[in-house]
């Protein structure tokens, strides 16, 4: 890349690649790269990376979508909009599934794939069935007071 023109470099999920700190910093040294990156895991948002980049680029959060943006693209009532939101919430992709074991199957993978696997894989956790037990567990106890002594004593 060494002519005058402007090169546009989009990473994916970065944090996936080994030692990604070191090809990153190379990178931003080149005057004719605009670099931008994705992570979606704890690692890539980790003070040790957000410190090792300060100063060198723009952090832009995204979040899924407030109600008003979500009835906004709704097609139907108000009362069917907020019902759909408050059961599936506001990520813009299960919005374009019509049937109902899709959006949920989704919202399923998501947590699998970006949360639990996310957990596991920053704790070395070793037993999986172990994260899947506690989450049933906490999921089944939304809105009641609840405490590790608790937890421990539902194993």
């Amino acid at each position: 890349m060494k002519d005058d023109r402007k090169y546009y470099l989009l990473l994916d999920e970065v944090q996936l690649m080994p030692r990604f700190e070191e090809v990153l910093n190379s990178l931003l040294r080149i005057s004719n790269i605009d670099v931008y990156v994705t992570g979606s895991n704890s690692k890539f948002l980790s003070s040790d990376i957000v410190t090792e980049f300060r100063g060198r680029g723009d952090e832009i959060r995204i979040y899924p979508l407030s109600f008003a943006e979500f009835y906004a693209a709704f097609d139907g009532d108000y009362d069917d909009a907020w019902e759909e939101y408050m059961i599936y919430g506001g990520l813009p992709q299960v919005a374009q599934f019509s049937v109902e074991r899709q959006k949920a199957e989704y919202l399923k993978n998501i947590f699998i794939n970006v949360y639990i696997k996310d957990v596991v894989e920053r704790n070395r956790i070793q037993n999986v069935d172990e994260i899947g037990t506690l989450v049933d567990i906490l999921a089944s106890a939304i809105g009641a007071p609840t405490n590790p002594t608790k937890i421990s004593n539902s194993y």
